[in-house]
């Protein structure tokens, strides 16, 4: 009991500031480490691997890796950014000939962050028991800038560019919708059918000459004139007279997309190509058919956008709303019944 008090004595008493001024001074080396972890997510940093960890790879190359990074999930981590982080350099030299230089930089600047994402997360995800809350970080803070990314993407895709004259630029292009006046057109029988106003009225022969002048007027000034007005059920409209031909500049062209269903432009001859006072008409049926692979593209494209536009993700099911204007465009029948207006009037 006497040896114990005598211990006791001998035991150095408790200082405060003596230990506080211990824990200031290990601060600055927590905080660099602290650092060094949120600055290097993928643990690029660390060499030599962590302690008592020793590589288990035969391979060469990735024993070697494993050796340098933060053990097997560094390595992995950077082999995945490797390979995901840039398009090969053909890629995006066809993508900056064929869309500029703008959308080049936004390809490779894309596919890099995916790539980091992906790495990030991974590596968080694999050295969880090491720093839970660092991951958690990481792994949540990556997510919803990739969600907001793709939400603010998706928002600018669908914006409508124009301006307040009409133009749109595209990729350096200026394009300009051109809006042709139609005045106040009186229904009066014999007028047109297929060039209407906006409330739906037909015009009137004096209006369809003022749109042809306008018309001729921006196709006298262009090289390239592409038709591809159709209506279903009825002959295409005629939208180039041959007077609007003749006036384009010699080496023009005109391609008639809507030849098959009579053609927008007057003298053009179905499935062949024509010359016509120095301009060349093309009027090729099936023109889609000569790039089937992107015309399958497109189509496909345009089949899940419109099942996706009524899908019932709850259900499982696709709610057809009859009184929508797609749906009463396409929809042919329903319920066993004829549902299509124009179908109706050509069967009677």
């Amino acid at each position: 009991m006497e040896s114990f008090a005598n211990h006791a004595d001998d035991a150095p008493a408790f200082d405060l500031a003596a230990q506080l001024r211990a824990a200031a001074a290990t601060v600055p080396a927590n905080l660099g480490g602290l650092a060094e972890a949120v600055l290097d997510p993928l643990g690029l940093g660390t060499v030599g691997g962590r302690k008592g960890e020793t590589p288990a790879v035969d391979d060469a190359v990735f024993g070697a890796m494993h050796a340098r990074f933060d053990g097997r999930e560094g390595a992995f981590a950077y082999l995945l950014f490797v390979l995901l982080y840039f398009p090969c350099v053909a890629t995006i030299g066809a993508i900056r000939r064929e869309t500029g230089t703008a959308w080049a930089v936004f390809v490779a600047s894309w596919t890099t962050g995916v790539a980091y994402y992906t790495a990030t997360v991974f590596y968080q995800a694999a050295t969880y028991a090491h720093h839970p809350h660092l991951s958690l970080f990481w792994i949540i803070g990556l997510s919803v800038l990739l969600a907001a990314s793709v939400v603010g993407l998706r928002v600018w895709a669908r914006r409508d560019g124009r301006d307040s004259t009409g133009s749109l630029a595209v990729s350096g292009a200026s394009l300009k919708f051109i809006v042709l006046a139609e005045g106040q057109p009186p229904a009066a029988a014999g007028a047109a059918k297929f060039f209407t106003a906006a409330d739906g009225q037909p015009l009137q022969r004096e209006q369809l000459d003022l749109q042809r002048q306008a018309m001729t007027e921006h196709c006298t000034a262009a090289d390239i004139v592409i038709t591809t007005a159709q209506v279903f059920g009825k002959k295409a409209p005629l939208i180039m007279t041959k007077e609007m031909v003749a006036a384009m500049k010699g080496g023009s062209v005109v391609v008639d997309l809507a030849v098959e269903g009579g053609g927008n432009v007057e003298g053009v001859v179905p499935g062949k190509e024509t010359t016509v006072q120095g301009v060349r008409i093309i009027g090729f049926e099936n023109l889609p058919g000569r790039v089937p692979v992107h015309a399958s593209q497109m189509y496909s494209r345009n089949l899940l956008n419109f099942i996706l536009e009524y899908w019932d993700d709850d259900k499982k099911i696709l709610e057809l709303n009859l009184d929508d204007e797609i749906i009463q465009g396409c929809l042919v029948t329903h319920n066993h019944k004829i549902f299509s207006g124009t179908l109706k009037s050509i069967l009677r």
